[in-house]
């Protein structure tokens, strides 16, 4: 197959050039379909269904806690949590596996609006419930900062800003 320029050119030569009023109407269209389009986040409060079956007693316990995204006074709060629970000790040299529990933790504490006592004591005494719980929460926080309309692929993961 060889490359006829001179019949490409010809045949755009022919091809009629779009008027004003149809590329008007097209970006238009283009305009609308953008504003359809518009980001969805999710809110920075979300009901999350809770249920722990305690195994000493077989007991299951519900609750339906509100995890609440943290604002910066909320992410304070966090840091102390962390002080608190290193008790004195330098957090950098905490052994990793204590280190990711206590973040999870204090997740739990500061993002948690309305934990119940026993959700609390169940996330710091059963490690895989703490980490289970504690990674729905940073779900719902990057939810909170991410687009996130589930509507498929092509819409997946549109940044919320952008620096150049």
């Amino acid at each position: 197959m060889t490359l006829d320029l001179v019949s490409y050119k010809e045949k755009m030569n022919e091809t009629k050039a779009p008027s004003i009023d149809e590329l008007k109407q097209t970006r238009d269209k283009t305009e609308a379909d953008q504003k359809k389009e518009k980001a969805e986040f999710a809110s920075r409060a979300e009901n999350i269904d809770v249920s722990y079956t305690f195994d000493n007693d077989g007991v299951t316990k519900n609750a339906s806690i509100t995890s609440k995204v943290m604002d910066h006074e909320a992410r304070l709060r966090y840091d102390r949590v962390l002080q608190e629970l290193s008790n004195g000790l330098a957090f950098d040299n905490l052994p990793v596996e204590t280190k990711n529990r206590y973040i999870c933790m204090a997740r739990i504490v500061c993002q948690c609006v309305n934990a119940p006592d026993w959700l609390l004591q169940a996330a710091g005494e059963d490690l895989e419930f703490c980490y289970m719980l504690g990674g729905r929460l940073l779900d719902h926080e990057s939810r909170f900062f991410r687009y996130s309309s589930g509507k498929g692929d092509e819409y997946k993961s549109r940044p919320r800003f952008s620096i150049s």
